[in-house]
């Protein structure tokens, strides 16, 4: 008996690590198909990561002339509409859907439900990480602007691993802050109580 009832316990059933996995790992693998699958994602660039792609190039363009520099936002001539030009008088960007901060969102989305919180804790918390994601984003995107402009030799490395490395440390320390000030974790859930799962 105690054979069949240990095949038939789920994913992380004794091992919170385990199951945090499973269902951050679940929720990922949904968001990620509700996005890009053949059926209904070409709806879902059209209304989310489209706008989202314009909204983070003229914030960028705003501040970039805040700063200084003469900037305008236009389109790619008719081609993929989830890619957007910030054209200035010394340098110029592309911005698409890798760009508008909508996967590092995703993953954070994925983290806060895979996690166990109460759920204004997890609404709150999603609408506050959204928000930070962008904030984050909208630095990176001018800082690469800028980056670009005078100093072009280091814009690959600062957009390839620099920028991303920035993006990913400020999203998983307010994640880790925000667990460890809502978290309601069983009995069950604790690593290293010897009762988990009794």
């Amino acid at each position: 008996m105690r054979a069949l009832s240990h095949h038939k316990k789920r994913c992380g059933d004794n091992d919170p690590q385990a199951r945090f996995s499973c269902l951050f790992l679940a929720y990922l693998a949904f968001f990620y198909i509700a996005a890009f699958n053949p059926v209904f994602g070409e709806k879902v660039s059209q209304y989310l990561f489209v706008p989202l792609t314009e909204k983070i190039a003229s914030a960028t363009s705003l501040l970039l002339n805040v700063l200084g520099e003469k900037t305008e936002v236009a389109p790619l001539d008719g081609e993929n509409p989830a890619r957007v030009k910030i054209l200035g008088s010394r340098y110029g960007v592309i911005i698409h859907n890798g760009c508008n901060g909508g996967f590092a969102a995703m993953i954070f989305l994925a983290a806060l439900l895979a996690y166990p919180l109460p759920v204004m804790a997890r609404i709150c918390g999603a609408l506050l990480g959204f928000v930070l994601v962008q904030g984050v984003n909208l630095a990176r995107t001018v800082s690469l602007f800028m980056v670009g402009a005078y100093h072009p030799e280091y814009f690959h490395d600062a957009h390839v691993f620099f920028a991303p490395g920035v993006v990913i440390v400020c999203v998983m320390a307010f994640w880790m802050f925000w667990i460890d000030r809502w978290s309601v974790v069983p009995v069950r859930f604790r690593v290293g109580d010897e009762k988990s799962g009794s």
